[in-house]
């Protein structure tokens, strides 16, 4: 064997080991996210609407509608899914008539049913600007034509239906469903007959299913927010308001609707919402309405180069990511404040109930104010800056969140923790000030005859990724922080530092064994536990998106040595 053939062995064993580990470690290549055209979704022949960050799609094969705050509605977890799911006709005890036979007069689907679309316009809708479209499907077996007219509303206000009063907001969906035409069983129009009787229509039951984030329960009372109607909470902030009205034929009155109307139903997994109409000459119309909620009524966006951080008016909840829009980035990072309870010695929780709370599971009811967008400096690096913050009345707090969006990469020091930055990088200070602690002179807690003492707050945030969350461990040598950090997927790590600075003294390391990571119902809860404090507590995670694999270079480099090495050995073997 001469040297070239040597020489050509070596390359052959040692390259495919260079770039497998160079690919292997190298970062995915990001696919830009391309603006979606309203209504182009050619492998459901579906279109879209949208208004003041809501969407909406309808699928043209069976006319189910989705609603939700990303582009692409399936992919909001609060989003609403509206099937049209049977419709029949019944005779005068209610049974369902014309199932089967030449001519059907009810049906168990629409998913073989096609509709077809109008273009979107600009309307009103009770003098309340609105997009509109309309989609419309022929039922031939009875002659009809189902119309659904959909309005998504651009600006807020109230709607009436008879006596029933509503509030819309911009993104609130109403959709009128109208049927006309419809040739009833009976003497005057068509023969349906089983066995040797003949049947009679004498009503209709349109049946949709929705579903949201939970199970829809009805409000009632104080609860209900919107309307004097029915309304149904479907969880994420979402409802559902359901008229007990419809109108008939000509007239431009409002008629209740048959006794028990509209009901909700279970059938398996699926939530039915039934409404009844009566017999009718030539058409029936009625409208319900979907809303997603306020959450995202006022809020900022934080942006720096390809990275926005977006953050919710109400809750606070934070989206962070690549693009103007980083909720729709499939490396997103989302920070939910999750819950805030003050603790006794031993960890339990204290002033869960009462008339004065000390302990909140949720974040969702909380408004919170935003000061201006700011170019700001922190640890020396220079950075975007924009604060929000909101009051805790029933403990006189002030909860203040700092959020850095880095405009060059670096390293920042707290306390002699240090961690890297990079360009997009998001720093989140979290500041409590003034919490009556249980126990305080004139703070009274009381739990079944006995007084509760407050020790400490803790602090819970939920953190999603692309990915499960992952800790580095400690002696990892691609670790980015003195503090801890974990790989969320999608290139995005979440840096939380162990230190807490306590009434606006020195930084101390936080209580033993925190910051911790704990799973609750399929959720990633990071939870933080701050001491008693007198004025304030300040605590700052931070989240970076790597636009390189840490491990990359040194992977590479490495491995080229392997080569390098090789190729030495080699040629000190045949030169002596």
């Amino acid at each position: 064997m001469d040297f070239y053939q040597g020489f050509a062995i070596i390359i052959a064993l040692a390259l495919p080991h260079v770039l497998a580990q160079s690919t292997k470690d190298s970062p995915p290549k990001s696919t830009p996210v391309s603006p979606t055209t309203l209504g182009n979704y050619s492998d459901e022949n579906s279109t879209e609407i949208s208004s003041g960050g809501i969407f909406v799609r309808v699928l043209g094969q069976s006319g189910k509608i989705l609603m939700g705050r990303t582009r692409n509605p399936s992919e909001d977890p609060n989003r609403l899914m509206v099937d049209f799911d049977a419709i029949s006709e019944l005779d005068k005890d209610g049974d369902v008539i014309g199932k089967s036979g030449r001519v059907k007069h009810s049906f168990n689907t629409f998913a073989s049913q096609s509709f077809t679309f109008s273009n979107i316009t600009d309307d009103q809708y009770q003098n309340l600007s609105a997009k509109r479209l309309d989609f419309v499907a022929n039922i031939t077996s009875v002659g009809a034509i189902l119309t659904v007219q959909m309005y998504l509303f651009e600006e807020g206000g109230n709607i009436t239906q008879g006596d029933e009063v509503s509030q819309v907001s911009e993104g609130t969906l109403k959709f009128n469903i109208m049927i006309e035409n419809w040739s009833f069983c009976g003497p005057n129009g068509d023969t349906c007959k089983q066995g040797q009787t003949n049947y009679e229509g004498k009503f209709i039951d349109f049946i949709i299913a929705i579903k949201g984030k939970k199970a829809g329960q009805e409000r009632s009372g104080e609860k209900k927010r919107r309307t004097n109607a029915q309304e149904y909470d479907m969880g994420g902030d979402a409802t559902v308001v359901l008229s007990g009205k419809a109108r008939y034929d000509d007239s431009s009155e409002y008629e209740n609707l048959p006794s028990g109307f509209p009901k909700m139903n279970t059938q398996g997994s699926k939530q039915l919402f039934v409404f009844r109409f009566r017999k009718f000459n030539s058409s029936v119309f009625y409208d319900p309405q979907l809303d997603l909620g306020s959450s995202n009524d006022t809020g900022t966006d934080l942006k720096v180069g390809e990275f926005t951080a977006k953050i919710l008016g109400r809750s606070g909840k934070m989206t962070i990511g690549r693009g103007a829009n980083p909720v729709t980035d499939a490396d997103r990072i989302q920070v939910t404040f999750d819950e805030i309870k003050e603790i006794d010695s031993s960890g339990a929780a204290v002033g869960i109930s009462g008339a004065t709370k000390h302990t909140f599971n949720t974040f969702a009811s909380l408004d919170f104010n935003f000061s201006s967008i700011r170019d700001d400096t922190f640890g020396g690096l220079s950075a975007k800056r924009v604060d929000f913050s909101a009051s805790i009345g029933s403990v006189s707090a002030l909860l203040t969140v700092n959020v850095y969006i880095f405009k060059e990469k670096g390293e920042i020091n707290v306390d002699g923790e240090k961690s890297s930055v990079q360009i997009g990088s998001v720093k989140f200070n979290i500041q409590l000030v003034g919490w009556d602690f249980c126990g305080n002179p004139g703070i009274t807690c009381d739990k079944v005859g006995k007084n509760e003492i407050g020790d400490g707050i803790q602090f819970v945030i939920s953190v999603q990724g692309k990915g499960s969350a992952q800790k580095r461990p400690d002696n990892d040598r691609n670790k980015r922080t003195d503090g801890d950090e974990y790989e969320m997927g999608g290139n995005a790590a979440l840096i939380l530092s162990k230190k807490i600075s306590v009434d606006g003294g020195n930084y101390t390391d936080m209580t033993s064994g925190y910051p911790k990571l704990e799973m609750t119902g399929g959720q990633q809860k990071f939870v933080f536990r701050f001491p008693k404090f007198t004025k304030s507590v300040l605590y700052d995670p931070q989240i970076l998106f790597s636009s390189t694999n840490p491990n990359g270079f040194n992977v590479v480099t490495s491995s080229l040595s392997l080569l390098i090495t090789c190729l030495m050995l080699y040629i000190t073997m045949v030169f002596h």
